[in-house]
């Protein structure tokens, strides 16, 4: 039997809690003072453990015996003594996921809603949150490392597993923007090869309901603002104008059928293309069309509440019951 002591003179921990062969010492009063987790912990133990036994082995120690792994338990302690130590990408989502399921478990709710609040900077339920989540993980600058996300589908089965809605549908929304024969044919395991992850077979569905509904979104989108779209009342150069209308809608059905940049079911970047395909006068063209300040101001304005729309309308789509969402 092994021995993790957190950062402790061996003498100093008085209360041993064990899992599989490894036991971690602590001062029984950092769960003295919270008398939830001292009773679910104690619900926790073995059944049928010879404690005397085992208190006689770890030199007459108050012993509790966790059915938990010693990676897990161990990840839980130290965040319980040390806070967050870890970050949340994906080299480090196993040991996230550790933390939260067992703070949900044993009822330690500020830790719980501390990984919550981590979590939701990646995983969001405001639009603009997920804006600034995109420009992290798909930085414009060469120089930027984009950050390194964990698969959604493991996203999604955590939210599942600890009760989380708001993660769960930023998960699929995520995970909608992929194939249906890549969404339903899961992912294999970082840490054993052999273990392929998969969505359940309801939230299988929910993704692809709510990827079809977007997709009908996008198609209702081009037809109602873009096509044949009229300039501004105020506009300049109507003839110029309406070209790059016109050049604006073949470009985003050319992306909707995947032959840009390979993120046709991406409604939220697909509508916001529709602006940062166009530039004004006297700006830098960078192979965007040019259009009169008004007719961009126009169709920036129907960008805005159209990505909104969609935003807000993403619980629906995917059928998941989210209060705060986009209030958060």
């Amino acid at each position: 039997m092994r021995c993790f002591n957190l950062c402790l003179p061996f003498d100093a921990g008085d209360l041993a809690i064990v899992t599989g062969k490894y036991y971690f010492l602590l001062q029984s009063h950092t769960v003295e003072r919270k008398p939830e987790l001292l009773e679910a912990l104690s619900n926790a133990s073995v059944p049928g453990l010879d404690v005397d036994v085992i208190k006689f082995r770890l030199q007459v120690r108050s012993v509790i015996h966790l059915d938990e792994s010693p990676d897990d338990t161990a990840d839980f302690l130290l965040a319980l003594h040390y806070g967050i130590i870890c970050g949340y990408d994906a080299s480090d989502f196993c040991r996230i996921s550790a933390i939260l399921r067992l703070a949900t478990k044993y009822s330690e709710h500020w830790l719980r809603d501390h990984v919550i609040a981590g979590l939701s900077h990646t995983w969001p339920a405001t639009l603009a949150q997920w804006d600034e989540r995109e420009r992290r993980v798909n930085p414009t600058n060469p120089g930027v490392v984009p950050f390194n996300l964990p698969h959604p589908i493991q996203v999604a089965k955590l939210a599942r597993e600890v009760d989380v809605p708001r993660l769960l549908l930023s998960a699929l929304y995520d995970l909608s923007r992929n194939t249906p024969s890549r969404i339903a044919s899961g992912m294999q395991s970082n840490l054993d090869p052999s273990v392929h992850h998969t969505l359940s077979q309801e939230d299988l569905f929910r993704t692809l309901r709510g990827r079809e509904i977007a997709s009908r979104f996008l198609s209702t989108f081009i037809v109602k603002e873009l096509e044949g779209r009229r300039p501004s009342h105020a506009c300049t150069r109507p003839q110029n104008c309406r070209m790059a209308f016109e050049c604006v809608m073949f470009d985003l059905l050319r992306d909707v059928n995947g032959l840009l940049c390979n993120r046709n079911s991406d409604v939220l970047f697909a509508i916001a293309e529709c602006a940062g395909m166009l530039a004004t006068e006297g700006t830098r063209a960078d192979g965007r069309f040019l259009v009169c300040c008004w007719c961009h101001a126009e169709l920036c304005d129907v960008v805005q509440r159209a990505r909104a729309e969609v935003w807000a309308s993403l619980p629906t789509w995917f059928n998941v019951e989210v209060d705060e969402w986009g209030t958060i």
